[in-house]
């Protein structure tokens, strides 16, 4: 009902600015070949009243983003501590997996020294050395276990950000589309009254009402930055967070006492879980 009411307004403006010659058909033909916009005060009016409710359904999307960025704080910070963990894990794991030792084949005391003939001792070594990296990788898929709950955590508050963006971007499709509803019927009144509607018909450009880059962005990422100078943030910056690691489990054996089994693991579970790799600053930094 608020919307008819307004449209009725236009027209009745419309025709009012229409019996008073506004805009005048010669001015409107100088303007067309000039290749200007075709304006009047009011609609001029209507254009920022448009852009005033477009830019309210963005404040509101960035005032949604202050309790996400409260949690993703922890959050974030939580998952690099357990990167840590993991890059941690990885070293203990490769150095599990190092080669038997000279010092590690020697006897420790004379019952061991007993076993060394029979081969018995060799044994005993392999077998605390398979025992200490079963326990390297048990860390390791803990710690990277841990990394990707927090992950899955950071991308799920993503997901909802993501929906009050695409609930944002609505809301301002139709204050854009309305407000052009808007102009459209303050024409119609105006070319109905004025007396040379007919002729300004034929010559008048299709109206247009800019659209904020925020509107049309597929990414609610890409707006951060606006967002932030919006709301008067602090600037958003992008940082790019990456890790690789590869783990090299190096089992030998030969007549000498090692086990030869190389498996090599590159780590993708270090990679800064955000889309395309980039975490503005402010979803990652305390303030």
């Amino acid at each position: 009902m608020r919307w008819r009411r307004r449209e009725r307004q236009d027209g009745r403006r419309g025709k009012r600015d229409g019996r008073q010659r506004i805009p005048t058909y010669t001015g409107v033909i100088k303007l067309v070949e000039a290749g200007l916009p075709v304006l009047t005060v009011y609609h001029e009016h209507l254009l920022n009243t448009g852009r005033f409710e477009m830019n309210e359904a963005f404040r509101a999307f960035v005032d949604s983003l202050h309790p996400h960025r409260k949690h993703l704080i922890p959050l974030n910070n939580g998952l690099a501590a357990d990167l840590r963990q993991v890059a941690q894990c990885r070293e203990e794991l490769l150095h599990a997996t190092a080669e038997l030792s000279e010092d590690e084949l020697r006897p420790r005391n004379p019952r061991e020294a007993s076993l060394v003939a029979s081969g018995a001792l060799l044994d005993r070594r392999r077998s605390m050395r398979r025992q200490r990296i079963e326990a390297a990788r048990l860390r390791l898929t803990s710690a990277r276990n841990a990394a990707q709950v927090r992950r899955q955590a950071i991308l799920d508050v993503h997901a909802l950000i993501a929906e009050d963006f695409a609930v944002a971007q609505a809301q301002g499709w139709r204050h854009h589309d309305r407000c052009l509803l808007r102009i459209g019927r303050y024409w119609e009144g105006l070319v109905q009254t004025h007396p040379e509607g007919p002729s300004l018909v034929s010559i008048l450009p299709k109206p247009v009402l800019d659209k904020p880059d925020w509107l049309t962005a597929l990414r609610w990422q890409d707006t951060v930055s606006a967002a932030l100078v919006l709301s008067a943030a602090e600037d958003a910056d992008t940082g790019t967070g990456t890790g690789t690691g590869t783990g090299t489990d190096a089992d030998t054996n030969t007549d000498t006492g090692t086990d030869a089994n190389t498996d090599t693991d590159t780590d993708p579970d270090t990679t800064w879980p955000t889309p395309d790799g980039t975490a503005p600053e402010w979803l990652r930094q305390e303030f």
